[in-house]
């Protein structure tokens, strides 16, 4: 299996916004998911019994479970494979997840993102998040019942000891209470991207139109939480951000995507994973510094649907301020 990026948005065809509410007081957050998994993990599970978590938490799966299961070939010894090996993990992990309710600050946190949004793009609509456990295989992504995040991405919060963990799951650990309204803000991002028909949420378009896809849903998502998912990389990484540009020009109207993202399995010390978000997001963020009317900007972002144009009425040539917006 190739490993991908965090941050890793299939996006389902066909989303249809009157099927969500539009209002960011009405969204909705499944976490029974949780409940389900943790429930099959102490009958058994946890002890490599994979019947139990086919009975108890596949079988059962919400709406927004299924599509992950799909599009990431969960299967009950899948999830054995990862819990059976990192179970101190998951023992650590368990009571602070378990814990989460629809009620707890952090989604009051969410709605309120939502609500800027909602303000700066009013097309703005908004499907469930639904959180659940898979094989690490992503911290976040996106199906056609909303906005779907991984859960044991976020051992953080639980103290849990990644020590034993492999590079990827290590490298991407997350904060649920400092992590988690950003990287819904991305991926929500992605949603009114797809509603859009923006290119850059498809397989087989540029690199160009890609790395808008990701880094402009960064961008979007930094407008509505206050903090890009990827933040402290792109600190990091502005100290070669005219290499990186440089390299990126010949790439980025061609398809091959490989240097540029869904690549932390094949990075190296001299080439970073992901750089494809860093360059889209500061092409988004000149974009929408230098324009006048905000609103048009955001949805021209949020559709870029000519990502040439974009790239060259933002000015951006690999240089210029970087402009991170301040935690809220």
């Amino acid at each position: 299996m190739a490993i991908a990026g965090a941050l890793s948005c299939d996006s389902p065809t066909g989303i249809d916004p009157s099927d969500f509410p539009h209002n960011a007081a009405d969204a909705q957050f499944v976490v029974e998911d949780v409940r389900r998994f943790w429930a099959a993990y102490d009958a058994g599970g946890r002890d490599g019994n994979a019947a139990v978590f086919q009975k108890r938490y596949l079988d059962s799966a919400s709406a927004g479970l299924r599509n992950f299961i799909a599009s990431r070939s969960i299967t009950a010894q899948s999830l054995i494979d990862v819990v059976y090996v990192y179970r101190s993990y998951y023992d650590a992990l368990r009571p602070a997840s378990l814990a989460i309710t629809t009620s707890d600050p952090v989604f009051a946190e969410v709605r309120a993102n939502y609500a800027r949004i909602q303000q700066l793009y009013p097309g703005a609509f908004f499907p469930p998040v639904t959180l659940l456990f898979g094989r690490f295989n992503t911290g976040g992504t996106t199906g056609s019942a909303g906005m779907l995040i991984g859960m044991e991405f976020y051992g953080v919060d639980a103290n849990a000891p990644v020590d034993g963990l492999g590079t990827f799951a290590r490298d991407n650990q997350f904060s649920l209470r400092h992590d988690f309204p950003p990287l819904v803000a991305h991926e929500h991002a992605h949603i009114l991207q797809m509603a859009a028909g923006a290119p850059g949420v498809r397989n087989n378009t540029t690199v160009l139109a890609r790395a808008l896809g990701e880094g402009g849903a960064d961008f979007v998502g930094e407008l509505s939480s206050g903090r890009a998912t990827y933040r402290r990389r792109y600190a990091v990484w502005q100290a070669r951000e005219l290499e990186f540009w440089t390299e990126f020009k010949r790439d980025m109207q061609g398809t091959d995507e490989r240097r540029w993202l869904y690549n932390q399995g094949s990075a190296t010390a001299t080439w970073p994973g992901d750089l494809g978000y860093f360059m889209g997001y500061r092409i988004a963020q000149a974009y929408y510094a230098q324009a006048t009317d905000k609103k048009t900007a955001l949805r021209d972002l949020i559709a870029h649907r000519d990502p040439s144009g974009i790239l060259l009425r933002s000015g951006y040539a690999g240089n210029g301020p970087f402009i991170p917006t301040p935690d809220r």
